[in-house]
C-alpha cells in the first residue's frame, strides 16, 4: 500500500462502523497487509480504541 493509501486506510478505520475487513477489501489487500502497513507507518492498529481513551481522559 502506498503511504496515501495508508493514511486514508488509517481515517477510515477512525469511523466505529467500518471494519478492518471492509477496509482492506476497499484497497484489495489482506488484513494482515493492511495491519503490516500500518504499523510500518506508525498508525495505531486500533485507532478507534484510542479515541476512546483520548474522549475518556479528556473528560475526567
Amino acid at each position: 500500500m502506498s503511504k496515501a493509501d495508508v493514511r486514508k486506510a488509517a481515517a477510515m478505520l477512525k469511523d466505529p462502523q467500518m471494519t478492518k475487513t471492509e477496509v482492506a477489501q476497499h484497497f484489495g489487500v489482506s488484513r494482515v497487509t493492511l495491519n503490516n502497513s500500518l504499523k510500518r507507518n506508525g498508525y495505531p492498529l486500533n485507532p478507534v480504541a484510542l479515541d476512546t481513551v483520548t474522549t475518556r481522559e479528556g473528560t475526567t
